[in-house]
């Protein structure tokens, strides 16, 4: 993945199954790659909040964005992207937060 889809892109979060973006720039420059790669965000998301991972979605989607086709391709079981994240969280000294803050959304 090219790191720029997320040129402009000022927050993402779930909304129950939907994804949020929001941009500073329309139209959002990342908005065909982050359409396709959509799957693996909601997919990323919902990881960070069951590890409870209370870091930015974007900054989790920058940090897999390597893997991100993988990850919408199924390449990846949920338990290894539990870990991932899980590990990732604690090298990069990321907030862990309990299940009820959701992982990427706003105050």
């Amino acid at each position: 993945m090219n790191r720029d889809i997320l040129t402009g892109v000022e927050s993402m979060h779930l909304d129950g199954d939907e994804l949020v973006v929001r941009s500073t720039v329309k139209p959002v420059p990342g908005a065909r790659a982050i359409r396709d790669l959509k799957p693996a965000i909601i997919t990323l998301a919902q990881s960070a909040e069951r590890v409870g991972v209370g870091e930015s979605l974007i900054r989790i989607v920058a940090e897999f964005g390597e893997d991100l086709a993988d990850i919408r391709d199924g390449q990846y079981t949920g338990a290894a992207i539990d870990n991932a994240i899980t590990t990732i969280a604690r090298r990069r000294q990321w907030g862990m937060v309990s299940g009820e803050v959701k992982a990427g959304r706003p105050p």
